[in-house]
């Protein structure tokens, strides 16, 4: 009997792994395009487009619900989303969305429209969440356990001709050299969201040519720096560097707008940097 009941039990659990998986995969076929949206708006006129949801390898429908949250975030890089959209009388009301359930049928695709309208006075840069997540078609009909995905959609709208690109390189440190450590800050001092990229170069005093390149991008790839944040970054090669003189210099690249930095360091003949350089 005790036998019996563990097989039991283990078929019963194969069950469940298996109906997990089915309703998994049946989420996974699930796809946003596009995945971001950036548009250039002027005030109080009626900017339109539309996403395209999509509900591929199932042979079932799918019900998507969508969320639009205002969101901030921390020095750090991370995001918060906001459960109540705060006061600001410029900017209530200037996303809207056709539906926020959206039947997609077995292996199709359906369409839904955004507006966006900017009042004439007010932010620069307008920034939304979509929150679009899966589901069944029946969910809260039934007594079933349902699995979801979610895919988290941003998007800008910037003010036409109010844009401020601005931003600047500070705390260039050389941190160890062997192996190689440099940490810099990325401070946006514009009235947009960025995306920088960029290179760390350590030359020695008196060439021309570099001896380590070394590129810089956002802590996740395409993740925004916002105005007045800073991201701090922190690059590494496994190369080590002997004795002698350097210049360190950070350029950073954002739509045709190019900033750098320039730092003087040694290296003694004990393969340290002097305590004051660190």
């Amino acid at each position: 009997m005790k036998g019996e009941k563990v097989r039991r039990v283990g078929c019963a659990g194969l069950m469940v792994l298996l109906l997990a998986l089915i309703f998994l995969s049946a989420s996974y076929a699930f796809g946003i395009t596009p995945s971001k949206v950036e548009v250039v708006v002027t005030p109080n006129e009626k900017y339109c487009g539309e996403y395209q949801l999509s509900n591929s390898g199932n042979d079932q429908a799918l019900c998507v619900y969508v969320e639009i949250k205002d969101w901030e975030m921390s020095d750090s890089g991370g995001v918060t989303m906001l459960d109540q959209t705060p006061v600001d009388a410029s900017g209530q009301g200037w996303f809207r969305i056709s539906s926020k359930k959206i039947i997609i049928p077995p292996n199709g695709t359906k369409k839904i429209k955004y507006t966006v309208v900017v009042p004439a006075q007010g932010l620069s840069e307008y920034r939304k969440y979509l929150i679009f997540r899966s589901g069944s078609v029946n969910e809260g009909k039934d007594d079933g356990v349902g699995f979801s995905m979610r895919i988290v959609s941003p998007f800008y709208a910037i003010v036409k001709g109010s844009e401020i690109i601005q931003f600047e390189v500070s705390d260039l440190t050389i941190k160890t050299v062997s192996p190689v450590q440099v940490d810099l800050s990325v401070h946006n001092a514009g009235n947009i969201h960025i995306r920088p990229t960029g290179v760390v170069t350590i030359t020695k005093k008196g060439e021309a040519t570099a001896l380590l390149s070394m590129e810089v991008n956002t802590p996740y790839p395409g993740w925004p720096i916002l105005p007045g944040k800073s991201f701090r970054f922190s690059v590494t090669d496994k190369k080590s560097l002997d004795a002698g003189e350097y210049i360190l210099e950070a350029q950073f690249t954002e739509n045709g707008r190019v900033t750098d930095k320039k730092v003087a360091f040694t290296v003694n003949d004990k393969g340290e940097l002097p305590l004051a350089e660190k």
